[in-house]
């Protein structure tokens, strides 16, 4: 494996091959799913063969590591280890930090395999496939709360079925605790957010003949079609959604004509469209829930207010290396660091604060690298495009070291890899 720029690479079309690329797309929500190990999902399960196999035989094929990416994902670890050698007496307790390590080690071997046998072609595909199921359940979820009076219930009444179960399992208590938070097939609103906004950037941002080999229907109505999913994520009343989804309109919006074949007057047309769309939900006194939220902070206090408070108990030498990955909770308590944004989970902080937190000015730094590095290496716009909600994504949620972060950086570099066609052709000239 040679750390090369990561943009063009041959998708392999085996079947093995398209499997694997149907597991990646779908992990978001087979992630959901409990498998026979208390420590892994039975998404993350059923890809451990195939990442295995598929590394083994790239080594030999030619898979590579990108510079970036090692830099983003091994930096952590070795400033934890450093962190161990200076704490272990303290709070650190490495046995903690390997969890992480495992999850790192895996989706860092997912992303390389993914240089050589994700199927961009067939991955858009089944990405498409799969939104047009979650928007479905999504309306049938609105129908049935606002026209028929009774609620579908929701997957947190799977139990234990399910790799992280709620403790609100049942559909009445939940809606009666968090209001009317439809999340299709999803246990929360944000995570829906999460999968449907990068299908926003691709229809407003990529190539026509991305999309034409999508289906030529989608081409022809992807503003109309990027509009309904917009304003689908914002009837989830996920504050998420407005930050997510308005880094893809403003791009939209600012990039120019030449760049995405759509004029200023179309524009306007499909701008009044939304806006016309999020007047009727303000009307019906819907979406005056999502902006009272978001107004509030949302879940801000846990996520971004709680993480500057430990940064500000850190000790210089922590301000350099962190804390440890997955010790951010052992510190807390042995700081009596406990504020009123604490939550059961004592290691949660958005992912920017939680980088700096746990491996320090070193960590936060190959951070910024890898962003930099990759926002120059990826040409096209929609690759930016996916760049930016990656960053948006680790402002206010944690999903560095997740699938979310494995899920989005795949879909987003697949669009620099040549496609089957393109390569018969390129193997015939």
């Amino acid at each position: 494996m040679q750390g090369r720029p990561l943009t063009a690479a041959r998708p392999s079309g085996n079947g093995g091959a398209k499997l694997f690329t149907l597991l990646v797309v779908l992990l978001p929500l087979t992630y959901q799913i409990a498998s026979p190990f208390p420590f892994l999902s039975l998404g993350e399960l059923v890809l451990v063969p195939f990442v295995f196999v598929l590394l083994v035989t790239g080594i030999r094929d030619g898979v590579y590591s990108p510079a970036a990416l090692s830099v983003f994902y091994l930096v952590p670890i070795g400033a934890t280890f450093v962190d161990f050698f200076l704490y272990s007496g303290a709070y650190l307790l490495i046995a903690d930090s390997f969890t992480v390590m495992a999850r790192i080690l895996f989706y860092y071997a997912l992303i390389v395999v993914s240089t050589k046998y994700f199927a961009k072609d067939f991955a858009l595909k089944c990405y498409w496939g799969a939104i047009v199921v979650l928007m479905a359940v999504l309306v049938a979820q609105l129908f049935a709360h606002y026209a028929l009076g009774f609620d579908v219930p929701i997957v947190q009444e799977l139990g234990p079925a399910l790799f992280a179960p709620s403790q609100y399992a049942d559909t009445d208590t939940y809606y009666h605790m968090y209001g009317f938070r439809p999340a299709s097939l999803f246990m929360e609103p944000s995570h829906c957010n999460l999968y449907v906004a990068p299908m926003v950037a691709i229809l407003l941002l990529a190539p026509k003949k991305v999309l034409e080999g999508l289906s030529v229907r989608v081409a022809k109505r992807r503003i109309v079609l990027a509009v309904l999913l917009t304003v689908l994520q914002l009837l989830t009343t996920g504050s998420g959604s407005i930050l997510l989804c308005g880094a893809v309109w403003v791009v939209f919006f600012l990039v120019p004509t030449s760049v995405t074949g759509i004029g200023l007057n179309y524009r306007i047309i499909f701008l009044s469209a939304l806006v016309l769309s999020l007047l009727a939900g303000f009307a019906g006194g819907y979406l005056d829930f999502v902006l009272e939220r978001t107004a509030r902070g949302a879940t801000l206090g846990p996520r971004v207010l709680r993480g500057l408070n430990i940064i500000q108990n850190m000790e210089p030498i922590q301000m350099v290396f962190g804390v440890g990955l997955n010790n951010v909770a052992n510190f807390v308590v042995q700081h009596s660091l406990y504020t009123s944004f604490d939550e059961a989970n004592l290691e949660f902080t958005a992912s920017l604060l939680e980088r700096y937190i746990t491996s320090g000015a070193i960590g936060f730094a190959a951070l910024v690298y890898f962003f930099v590095k990759q926002f120059g290496v990826q040409k096209m716009l929609v690759q930016k495009a996916i760049l930016i909600l990656i960053v948006v994504a680790f402002a206010y949620s944690a999903i560095e070291y997740t699938y979310w972060f494995a899920f989005f950086f795949v879909l987003g570099m697949s669009f620099g890899f040549e496609d089957e066609t393109q390569m018969e052709v390129k193997r015939h000239e």
